[in-house]
């Protein structure tokens, strides 16, 4: 028997279910999500529990789920709603603190696909509607491009090149996906890296980039974490960019160092990937490997254009691995990218470089 679907929806649009205990958040979003062409609600839920019934009956494209909820967590359902809707994809919104961003780490470590802070003291209500209307104009191209059509724009693919540089740092930028396919990577690299340092961008807000740089310090094998400004860039040493700020590197007397600024967002993020590859491209030249991952928007393109110019080798993430071939896309399309990869080869890719 068909599903029922709430008053209003379409069966052409994208499909939103969304998850969350208070009245005024699910209101806020209902309003906003309901202005958006191409969108509908198809279900909403007080609870893990009743979400795991709703989305049973909706099977929804895309679930927006609270973590702190009575009866059964956000954190508790998730397991249950990756089996019972397993291509819908999952987006956290909570409370931007220390807890529940570890909470959205372990979350998306355990599959789900991005996360969005609620409107709080540091997130206002208006940034909070355009990230969740971003995040899920971005999420609903992925549901209408089939993987098959990842050949559809690789116009700007680099012919292959004999590179004639040296290893001597890799810089990573992602956003939507990024965490679990920094997670994967940092896997495939784990304990091979030591005379490289290696730096990462990834789109998060503060509190995050601090414990996802902690989980990938280890899961790498190197030290290091979220940067500090004014640290030395030494090899074997891994640098996260702090969220809420960029970060660059600077020649001083004779040695580098990480520079944090505090310069308004650029591509509308903060951190942004760009302004790290191009500061790595100068300071670095062709001795450097970037690495574009799964991200939405062009964020990195520039920068990654700058590193390939510089003689430097750049990859991407290929489509059909990518949550969103927003960022890798855009480098592909500006003839930035030496070689496009499936994230599981890019790690083997890199290693083949650094030898």
């Amino acid at each position: 028997m068909k599903a029922q679907l709430e008053p209003g929806a379409n069966a052409t649009s994208v499909r939103v279910m969304l998850v969350d205990d208070s009245a005024v958040v699910r209101g806020l979003m209902r309003r906003w999500i309901d202005a958006e062409p191409g969108m509908d609600i198809v279900a909403s839920a007080i609870n893990g529990q009743e979400a795991v019934s709703e989305a049973a009956r909706v099977q929804p494209d895309i679930i927006i789920l609270d973590l702190e909820m009575p009866v059964l967590s956000g954190m508790q359902a998730l397991p249950q709603l990756r089996q019972i809707a397993p291509t819908a994809k999952i987006l956290i919104a909570s409370t931007l603190t220390t807890r529940n961003a570890r909470a959205s780490l372990a979350a998306m470590r355990a599959g789900a696909t991005d996360y969005l802070a609620k409107p709080d003291a540091a997130t206002s209500r208006d940034q909070f509607q355009n990230q969740l209307i971003a995040k899920l104009r971005a999420l609903s191209e992925v549901t209408k491009i089939a993987s098959d059509q990842n050949g559809a724009r690789v116009m700007g693919l680099q012919k292959s090149r004999r590179w004639t540089g040296e290893m001597k740092l890799l810089a990573i930028g992602a956003s939507t996906g990024g965490p679990q396919a920094l997670n994967e990577l940092f896997g495939a690299l784990s304990g091979k890296l030591e005379s490289c340092a290696v730096l990462v961008t990834q789109h998060m807000p503060a509190h995050f980039t601090k414990l996802l740089g902690e989980d990938l310090s280890q899961r790498i094998g190197l030290p290091g974490g979220e940067a500090v400004d004014g640290e030395p860039v030494l090899a074997g040493r891994l640098y996260m960019a702090p969220g809420g700020f960029h970060m660059r590197l600077a020649g001083e007397a004779g040695a580098l160092r990480i520079v944090i600024g505090d310069d308004p967002a650029i591509n509308f993020c903060k951190p942004a990937v760009d302004p790290m590859f191009e500061s790595i491209a100068t300071h670095y030249g062709q001795d450097c490997a970037a690495v574009m991952l799964t991200g939405m928007g062009s964020d990195g393109a520039i920068g990654a254009k700058a590193i390939h110019d510089a003689g430097g080798v750049v990859l991407a993430q290929d489509q059909a691995t990518s949550t969103v071939w927003g960022m890798p896309g855009a480098a592909v399309s500006v003839g930035a990218v030496d070689q496009m990869l499936p994230l599981q080869k890019i790690g083997a890719r890199l290693l083949q470089l650094k030898a």
